[in-house]
This record gives C-alpha cells, sequence and structure tokens, in this order.
C-alpha cells in the first residue's frame, strides 16, 4: 500500500510505524491467480495458452524496445472508428476540452499502465507484461466475436462466455476502477482505526512484535489521526491495482453470461469511450449514482459506430416494440451522452465527425463515496455502504435513462434481485476484495 508519507506492502508503515497490519490487504498473488482464471472455467482450458506459456511470452516480451504506452481499450476496437486510418478524442480531462484527430494506435494510452512492477513480487514468476499478455490474449479471441455480433450471426456458449471475460475485463482495466479501489482502500483504513486509543495502539504493536514504547505510540498516534483527517492517504500499489481489475474481471464478467443479448443497429453513429461497458441502471435506481453490474437494468457496449450490443437484466419485462432493432436517432443521442458520462478521461468517434467536442456534460465527481447506517443488527453496529458517483451526483435535472422503450413496462419492482456472479469464483477471493465488487 501507498501512502502520502511512507509505504507499506503486506501490511502498511507510517513515518517511524511499524508492525500495525492492515487486514484485507490485496494479496500480491493476485496476477498470478488472474493467468489462471482468464485461461480456465470450470475446470477446462478455453484457450490453447497456458500459464507457463503465458510466463514466457510476457519474459520474452519485455525489454528496452518494449511498448511503454499500453491501450486502456484496444487498438482493434478503436479501429471500427477509424475514417481515412484516424478517429477523433476529446480529452474531457482538461479545460477547455481538446478535440483531436489521430491514428487508432496513437489513441487512449496510458504510460506502462499494465507494467507489474512490487517489491513484493519476483519478476521470474509474475514478469512485469503479464497482465498486458494476458490482456492480448482475451483481445485477441473477442476480436472474431466482435465481427460475428455486427454481422448478425448467433454466437455459441462458448463465444458468450469468452465475450464476457473480454467485457469483464474491459470493464475494470481502466482509470475509474483504480480510482474506485483506491478509495476503497483509504476508506477502509479509516473504518479499520477509526476511534482507536492509545491502550489499542500499545496492543497492536505488542501483537506484531514491536516494543511499545512511548516515541512508538506517538508516532502511530499520529499516523492514525493523520489517515482520519486526510493528512495521509492510503491507496494500493500499482501493481496491487492491476492484479486486483483481473481479479474481479472474472467475476463481473461471470454476470454478463446471465444477461439476456440484443444487438441493435444505430441510425445515426454511436461514440466510444475509455470506459466503454456502460452500465445503465434503469428508473430503479438514483440517476445520481452509479449502479452496480449485477442489479442495472442493461449493460450497454458499443461494438462500431452503427451497432450497439445490449445485455439485459433477466427480470425485465421487454416487449416487442422494446426490442426493435432500430435505434433512433434521438436514442442513438442518448446512448452517446451516457457514454461520454462513464468516459474517465476519452471520448471517441469516428474520424469524420466532431461530435464529442460540442458535448455539454458535467465535470466527473469524486469517483466513489460511503454511507454509514447505525444500529444495524442485535448488536446495533455499523453497515458502511460503498457507491459510485455519476456525473450527475450534483445535478438538479439529470437526463432521463436513455431509450425510454425499454423501460416502458417497468414497475419498482421489475428487478430488484441482483444477478449473482459464479460463487466458484466468488469463492477464490477474500470477502473483502468481493466488497469491493459490490
Amino acid at each position: 500500500m501507498a501512502l502520502g508519507h511512507g509505504t507499506c506492502h503486506q501490511g502498511f508503515t507510517g513515518p517511524d510505524v511499524t508492525g500495525m497490519e492492515l487486514n484485507g490487504a490485496v494479496h500480491s498473488n493476485a496476477t498470478e491467480r488472474v493467468a489462471t482464471s482468464s485461461l480456465e472455467s470450470d475446470g477446462q482450458e478455453t484457450g490453447e495458452l497456458t500459464t507457463e506459456r503465458l510466463i514466457e511470452i510476457a519474459i520474452s516480451s519485455d525489454g528496452p524496445s518494449a511498448p511503454r504506452q499500453h491501450h486502456v481499450v484496444p487498438r482493434f476496437y478503436l479501429d471500427a472508428w477509424a475514417v481515412d486510418k484516424m478517429v477523433r478524442v476529446t480529452d474531457l480531462g482538461v479545460s477547455p476540452r481538446h478535440s483531436y484527430r489521430v491514428k487508432p494506435s496513437q489513441a487512449a494510452r496510458v504510460r506502462d499502465f499494465y507494467r507489474v512492477e512490487s517489491p513484493d513480487i519476483d519478476p521470474g514468476e509474475i514478469p512485469p507484461l503479464l497482465f498486458e499478455t494476458i490482456l492480448g490474449e482475451i483481445e485477441g479471441s473477442a476480436s472474431p466475436i466482435v465481427n460475428e455480433l455486427v454481422s448478425g450471426e448467433d454466437i455459441s456458449p462458448e463465444e458468450v462466455a469468452q465475450f464476457s471475460w473480454y467485457l469483464g475485463f474491459q470493464a475494470t482495466r481502466g482509470r475509474s476502477f483504480r480510482e474506485d479501489s483506491g478509495f476503497f482502500a483509504s476508506e477502509a483504513v479509516k473504518i479499520q482505526f477509526s476511534g482507536m486509543t492509545d491502550d489499542a495502539i500499545r496492543k497492536r504493536l505488542e501483537e506484531s512484535g514491536t516494543e511499545p514504547t512511548d516515541e512508538a505510540i506517538a508516532s502511530a498516534r499520529e499516523f492514525v489521526d493523520g489517515i482520519q483527517s486526510g493528512k495521509y492517504f492510503a491507496s494500493p500499489q500499482h501493481a496491487q491495482q492491476v492484479g486486483l481489475s483481473g481479479q474481479l474481471a472474472v467475476i463481473v464478467g461471470s454476470t454478463f453470461m446471465f444477461r439476456n443479448w440484443r444487438v441493435f443497429k444505430a441510425c445515426a453513429p454511436l461514440t466510444t469511450c475509455d470506459e466503454p461497458v456502460v452500465v445503465i441502471g434503469g428508473p430503479t435506481c438514483s440517476r445520481r449514482r452509479d449502479p452496480g453490474y449485477g442489479t442495472s437494468g442493461v449493460v450497454v457496449f458499443p461494438l462500431g459506430p452503427a451497432h450497439l450490443l445490449a445485455m439485459f437484466h433477466p427480470d425485465l419485462e421487454l416487449d416487442q416494440l422494446a426490442m426493435i432493432p432500430d435505434l433512433l436517432p434521438s436514442e442513438v443521442a442518448e446512448i452517446n451522452l451516457d457514454v461520454a458520462a462513464a468516459s474517465s478521461r476519452w471520448v471517441i468517434e469516428r474520424g469524420d465527425m466532431s461530435m464529442t467536442s460540442h458535448l455539454t456534460l458535467p465535470w466527473a465527481n469524486p469517483a466513489a463515496a460511503r454511507d454509514v447506517l447505525n444500529g444495524v443488527g442485535p448488536r446495533g453496529g455499523e453497515l458502511h455502504h460503498f457507491f459510485g458517483n455519476s456525473r450527475w451526483h450534483l445535478s438538479g435535472n439529470p437526463p432521463p435513462w436513455p431509450v425510454a422503450r425499454w423501460w416502458a413496462n417497468q414497475t419498482a419492482r421489475s428487478y430488484l434481485h441482483p444477478i449473482e456472479p459464479d460463487p466458484e469464483l466468488v469463492a477464490e477471493f477474500d470477502r473483502a476484495d468481493y466488497a469491493a465488487w459490490d
């Protein structure tokens, strides 16, 4: 864990503080587990590459000439928006907004974004480019499936599973997931050390084998108080964030397999962004909060400028009007607004267009927040609810949910039951890790 002052790995340290372990820390072998999970489903290999072979490829790919700029969305995916080999990118993270044309190979990139390096990790077991190599294999399997979906072909159950994994990794590989995981980690530290007395600090130090001198207790007290005040900020190491994104990608992806899939044809050009797996809650959800992958009415993914994959909650009551396969220009505009709102920084469209440079959209709010409900259970405990803020968190008049015909038959009880991920997958991870997904 990295702090504003001092660093920690398996546990944490503050200014001259030692021995106080952080419960629920992300495991350093996360990326190794991701390598196995991404290749296997229900005990059967879904690809030809073994984990050992992936490690060999990652090691051989590293070196002075290894690419340092990593795509947060695949290049093959961005190629669909290319006109004359160029796409238009609008940067919503700067003021004034910057809009420019660029080759897909140079769009939506972050330096060393997936490079896995840490003092806790043996590069011989988990090479720095392992996660980037895993993403490349998943993208290679997804590319032909995109073509099949766009052409209207039926895809097999195996391809549904493969594409669900791809979407799961796309949902967790970007900046938004890392911002959320950093917030969760910091808030978890605050909760863990809330109300900690000097006697409790002394006991913690003794349990860790550290002599509880007056100086050690005072230093620990300064650190604990600094965490509560915001002077110190806890967040996972970069390598831990990469590994955790892969762990939860498998869980998130498993929820997509239980949804009802439909490909819609757009009567006007669709845009995409650096977070293209877009969660749309529907009337039972607040427009000011980001819905969950398991409870949202629909999850959409632009397959290209002319086709949209919509994955509906199985409890939704969808009539023939809702399933008309053509999206009207007004409906496309609504979808494009939600796609832009889901972006972390970059919105992408066809190279011969400039719609995104004229977007009216609120600035992104803090990535996540926490509510506390007191008096829970027979012992009167606390329930901490973590949730994401949408761009309309502070808006007095947020827009309606897109594509009104999807929601025409919905009531307040249409889809209250969340889609549960595969319990065998969840069982592989700590409860603390799964709580971050929920």
